[in-house]
Order: C-alpha cells, then sequence, then structure tokens
C-alpha cells in the first residue's frame, strides 16, 4: 500500500473576492514547481468565485492566485494538505502603482476579450521539442496521433504563426515543426471566416484558431535545427545481411512583420514521408518494408503590414 503512496491524487479547493466582497469570475489558481516556476497544475473561478484543482500528486509546490487589477498572491503548500481540501475564502488586493513586482514570475493564463492566451514559459517541454509537444502541456488543448488538434473541445481550423498562415492551411505544419522555444504564447480564439473578412458581412461562421506568438529574440535572425542519425537493424533476417537505417533533416526560418520564410529538407529510409504527419498509411495501403524518402518544402510570404 506505500508504495502507491506517491501515486495518489489530491485536491484543492476556495474561493476568491476583492476588497468589495464580490466574487472575481475567470481568477487563475495555479500550482507552480518551486524550481522553475514551470505550471503543474490550474484552476480557474467560476462566477461564484469558486476554484477547484485536482489530481495534484503528492509534493511541494507555490500556489500561485492571479486576477487583472489585483496583486498576485503567492503561498507555498505541501500534498497532502495538513488542513485538508478547503482554503476557504481569499481576498485579492488591489495592485497599486509602484508595486514591486516578482522578476520571472509566469502567469500561464490570461482571458483578453475574446481569446485565451498561455505563456508558453510556463509549460516545460523537452530539449529540441517541437510546437506539438508544447500543445499537449497546456490545459485544454488535445493532440491525437495523427497531430490533429482540438481547444477547448473543438477542433482546430488553423495555425497561425504571428498572426498569419504558415505553409498554407495545414495546421500540422507549424505543429510539428516549430521548435516549442520559438513560441512565447499561445492564442486561443474563434477566427471569423474567410468570405466574412473578405466581404465585411459577418455570416456569423467562426473557426477554432490558434495563433503561435513568436518569442521576439529568434526574429532577431534566422534559427532553425539540423537532425542526422544512423543505425543498424537489430533484425537481421539471414546470415550476413544488415539492415542500415539513417534519418536526415535540416530546417530554417525567418519572421518578421514583412517576411516569413522557412525551407525545410529531409532524407530518410525509416518511413518517414513528409513534414506534416508521420503517417506512412496516409499516402495508400500495402506499403511494405523500409522506403527511401526525399522531401523539401520552401515557403516565401510577403506582408505589407
Amino acid at each position: 500500500m506505500n508504495s502507491l503512496s506517491g501515486f495518489s491524487q489530491h485536491m484543492v479547493k476556495g474561493k476568491l473576492f476583492d476588497k468589495e466582497d464580490k466574487p472575481l469570475i475567470s481568477a487563475t489558481v495555479v500550482l507552480m514547481n518551486p524550481a522553475d516556476s514551470t505550471m503543474k497544475y490550474f484552476g480557474i473561478s467560476n462566477k461564484e468565485g469558486e476554484f477547484k484543482v485536482s489530481g495534484i500528486r503528492k509534493g511541494n509546490y507555490i500556489m500561485q492566485f492571479s486576477f487583472v487589477g489585483t496583486r498576485t498572491q503567492y503561498k507555498n503548500e505541501s500534498f497532502p494538505r495538513a488542513d485538508g481540501e478547503e482554503l476557504g475564502k481569499i481576498i485579492m488586493e488591489p495592485d497599486m502603482l509602484g508595486e514591486v513586482k516578482v522578476i520571472g514570475e509566469y502567469i500561464p493564463i490570461r482571458f483578453k476579450n475574446d481569446t485565451t492566451e498561455f505563456n508558453a514559459k510556463a509549460f516545460s517541454t523537452r530539449p529540441g521539442a517541437v510546437v506539438e509537444e508544447l500543445l499537449k502541456k497546456i490545459p485544454g488543448i488535445e493532440v491525437d496521433l495523427t497531430g490533429n488538434i482540438k481547444a477547448m473541445g473543438e477542433d482546430v481550423a488553423k495555425v497561425l504563426v504571428d498572426g498569419k498562415e504558415f505553409f498554407g492551411k495545414d495546421t500540422k505544419i507549424a505543429s510539428k515543426n516549430l521548435p516549442a522555444d520559438a513560441v512565447a504564447k499561445v492564442q486561443v480564439f474563434d477566427k471569423k471566416s474567410d468570405q466574412s473578412e473578405f466581404s465585411g458581412i459577418d455570416d456569423g461562421v467562426r473557426d477554432r484558431t490558434i495563433n503561435l506568438d513568436l518569442d521576439e529574440k529568434v526574429k532577431i535572425g534566422a534559427f532553425g535545427n539540423v537532425l542526422v542519425g544512423g543505425g543498424h537493424d537489430l533484425l537481421i533476417k539471414e546470415e550476413g545481411d544488415e539492415e542500415q537505417h539513417y534519418q536526415m533533416s535540416g530546417k530554417a526560418y525567418r519572421f518578421t512583420n514583412q517576411v516569413q520564410q522557412a525551407l525545410m529538407l529531409m532524407s530518410n529510409n525509416t518511413n518517414e514521408f513528409g513534414f506534416s504527419t508521420d503517417e506512412s498509411t496516409k499516402f495508400g495501403d500495402g506499403i511494405a518494408g523500409l522506403n527511401t524518402n526525399h522531401a523539401g518544402a520552401l515557403n516565401l510570404s510577403l506582408f505589407t503590414r
């Protein structure tokens, strides 16, 4: 029984109010790793100001309470809590001018009108990870085995980079190729249809959209990565028969307000067929064995503003 104690899950709940005793709606409650301030769990208060954070693993956390116009509060917590799950009523103080801010603070979620914005730096990813891994870390965003994305329960129809289409309307190109550490914010919103934006007449159609807002530091010049790997098959079909496999790829990007450039090259004999999917079956049933493939993609888009 003791061996399972580290895998048990815990919960914490409470209520957030302002100084006038009014409930705070859509305030964020975050449990962060004390070592690097990355988000581990979060909750959002409802119209009564009530919040609940569940599924918490045993351990020590920094608990952060934040709401627009109020002072961000912090609380050290250990789970399971000795005082139980209930935190009770928490009063958020007004954010006064001249207040000293916490350096390096990550507020992982903000609500701006009809846009939900996630701070990418609040979600830890492996070195060299692509955007798809970042999206899988964000609450409310799901990525299936083929790379299709859902946000807040709806299929994502568009993935933009700095508000602009990247390699046309393919939602997987950006998520499967752009490096995660190049992204500063992930924004989720419902975009008007192309027809509605072109005509100026609102047809009521909305496309669930993700915009990848790039970090300013990557816009200074070009960025990208190179991958080279190879090896031998552990299974030898016949004596003296060796299967040698290799995989090579190179990706380079440049983004400014006026220019969007991307060059992607790949070569392999491991059935990697393209840049937007890992499924060989998409290109036809009956593919057998390992195939040698070469691919390249170039995108150059110019913008007037």
